[in-house]
């Protein structure tokens, strides 16, 4: 609060207080002034009597204006004292808000910094520190789930060679750091995501990680290695999966719907129970277990598939 701003609103107060008194006590005061012969011992006649009931009634209106005015100015004392009391809580409330950001963005670059550091548990309590971030604040929400994304591209890229194939042969599982993220990512506030701002985790190797019951609608896996990967009972509609290794990942109960497979490895791949309308598999190939699965008749004429 300023100075002035303390000053005014003290005056208000001050005046509220006196004008809140004065309407009290000059009810009590004024009337043995008004109409002294009304309150003295002398004997008055009918022609007095008349005169001093004309001279109340002008001085009673009189007094009835000197309340109403009290009445007023009282009541303007109290809203200013309200409007200065409303104006320096919204200035405490602004001032209050861009601390916490303050020490959002301290504490974010900070983190930030963190995760490039060589000791790992380091980095798997600053993952998690930032999915707290992520959970607690819309503002913040997109800014952690691109940068642990961006992290694990970095540290989880999916390699290959010049003629298409992994440069890891076999499955792998991921690191803990990287389990980390997919946890934040299971765990995050998807209220405040669409499909322009759902995870981006395209081109990483993912092989042997648990997403089971994540929500990754609209989520990009293109070009990634999920071989032995846990996606049951996930929501996938709209899911980017296009040329991305699936082999052995394991898909009961998810929901596939609209998700696009195109040109996918789904060698042994479990699909059980999965809702596949609208997926999109053109290209794929493998033999995957797909009991109690709907497929169309264009998902079950696949040449390169084996639906078992």
């Amino acid at each position: 609060m300023s100075l002035r701003s303390f000053v005014i609103a003290c005056l208000a107060a001050l005046l509220a207080i006196v004008l809140i008194f004065g309407g009290i006590i000059a009810p009590i005061i004024l009337p043995p002034r008004l109409a002294p012969d009304l309150y003295s011992n002398k004997v008055l006649t009918a022609e007095d009597t008349g005169k001093i009931n004309l001279q109340i009634a002008v001085r009673k209106s009189v007094l009835d204006w000197v309340q109403i005015v009290f009445t007023a100015t009282t009541a303007a004392g109290l809203v200013i004292t309200l409007f200065y009391t409303a104006r320096n809580f919204r200035v405490a409330s602004e001032n209050l808000r861009i601390t916490e950001y303050s020490k959002f963005s301290e504490a974010y670059l900070k983190s930030v910094e963190l995760l490039g550091t060589s000791n790992r548990n380091t980095v798997i309590g600053t993952i998690r520190a930032l999915g707290r971030f992520a959970a607690n604040s819309r503002e913040d929400h997109d800014y952690v789930i691109r940068t642990l994304c961006d992290y694990v591209r970095q540290v989880a890229p999916h390699k290959v060679g010049v003629d298409g194939k992994p440069l890891t042969p076999t499955p792998t599982e991921v690191t803990p750091d990287v389990q980390a993220v997919l946890n934040v990512i299971k765990g995050r506030n998807t209220h405040w995501e669409d499909a322009e701002n759902a995870p981006n985790l395209k081109g990483t190797r993912l092989s042997g990680g648990d997403l089971a019951g994540a929500d990754l609608r609209y989520t990009s896996f293109e070009d990634s290695d999920l071989r032995g990967i846990n996606l049951r009972g996930a929501n996938l509609q709209y899911a980017n999966l296009s040329r991305s290794l699936l082999n052995q990942a394991t898909f009961d109960s998810a929901d596939l719907r609209n998700a696009s497979l195109q040109h996918t490895d789904l060698n042994d791949a479990r699909m059980v129970n999965v809702k596949m309308k609208g997926a999109e598999l053109a290209g794929a190939h493998g033999s995957v277990v797909a009991a109690d699965t709907q497929l169309s008749r264009a998902q079950r004429q696949e040449r390169e598939l084996d639906w078992k």
